[in-house]
């Protein structure tokens, strides 16, 4: 994986460029009908997302919003649509059926260990990818699950990045059921993309709702000083 001073140099002169494209075709989205728009986003835009985006695995979150807000303005432009009209969620996920850059690194490093356990993906990569029935000494429990091994790692910041980290650690949280050799291709690309979703919207659910306990947290907190004042010492 990229170290961090370079992904930063490599992605600020890109990020301008593609803002330049996007502004380019506002000026001209009147002239285009719906289909050739899209077709546009997709060349420029949604492709720049998703070419090695597993290199984002573990990366910063200033790196990975920088592709979240590019991706965030092309569904605006594709859906003719104000970005503080409508949440961007329901442009993205609902309407558009795109993953967010965090799900989508997922998605490729999910894939990307696939090919490897089926021996289909460069050597270099294949030998970062351990089940582990060939790696214990002794018979495990895990080994009936086709789980892979995960190698232990010293920096935080730089080793849980490395391919031979996050993709075993991705193949793991899979279901048992989606991790099996008889799965077909086309089957785990469905389940495998309906369960990035549901996982999306479970953090949604979860972030709402812990927003709204700090909300009934701060005004429980107003309420027993406005009644405080009141009374008086």
């Amino acid at each position: 994986m990229a170290n961090r001073g370079h992904q930063r140099h490599s992605m600020s002169p890109l990020s301008v460029r593609r803002v330049s494209i996007l502004r380019q075709l506002r000026r001209v989205q009147q002239s285009l009908d719906a289909d050739s728009t899209k077709m546009f986003v997709h060349a420029f835009i949604t492709s720049w997302v998703d070419y090695c985006n597993a290199v984002f695995a573990g990366s910063p979150q200033y790196i990975t919003d920088t592709l979240q807000c590019a991706l965030n303005a092309a569904a605006c432009l594709i859906t003719c649509t104000h970005k503080y009209n409508c949440r961007l969620s329901t442009l993205l996920n609902d309407q558009l059926h795109w993953l967010n850059v965090l799900e989508q690194v997922e998605y490729k490093l999910a894939l990307m260990v696939r090919w490897c356990v089926k021996n289909k993906a460069p050597r270099y990569l294949v030998e970062c990818c351990t089940l582990v029935v060939n790696a214990a000494s002794r018979r495990r429990r895990s080994a009936n699950l086709h789980r892979l091994t995960v190698p232990q790692y010293r920096r935080s910041t730089i080793g849980r990045r490395a391919f031979s980290v996050g993709g075993p650690s991705v193949w793991n949280s899979l279901p048992v059921e989606l991790c099996e050799p008889t799965v077909s291709c086309r089957d785990f690309h469905c389940t495998l993309k309906t369960i990035l979703f549901a996982q999306y919207y479970r953090q949604c659910i979860q972030h709402n709702r812990d927003a709204l306990c700090k909300i009934t947290l701060h005004r429980s907190n107003i309420d027993i000083d406005s009644d405080t004042d009141i009374k008086g010492p």
